[in-house]
């Protein structure tokens, strides 16, 4: 990955990579200064917001910038959409949603 943004403005692009709360491991993650990654995007399902929240703030204790990006709200129940987006909120430093 590093030759590939190798010569690119750090100002002006950033990098991002994705990981599915369900299946990828917190720990994989380097510090930020060890990596040319700017940003971790977490894919999740509600069902898995409380593995996403732990991975968010893993990414940011890290130094990253992240999003949380649910998957497959229009089969989620408006009440666990919402309790969802309380708790990401509450618990966590995303940058997005």
């Amino acid at each position: 990955m590093r030759k590939v943004v190798e010569g690119t403005d750090k100002s002006t692009t950033k990098i991002a990579i994705m990981q599915d709360a369900h299946k990828a491991v917190s720990e994989d993650i380097l510090p930020s200064e060890d990596s040319a990654v700017d940003m971790i995007r977490i894919a999740t399902y509600i069902r898995d917001i409380d593995k996403a929240v732990a991975m968010a703030n893993n990414a940011s204790q890290k130094g990253y910038e992240c999003t949380i990006n649910i998957m497959a709200i229009s089969r989620e129940k408006p009440d666990s959409l919402d309790q969802a987006l309380q708790q990401i909120d509450s618990q966590t430093k995303a940058n997005a949603i």
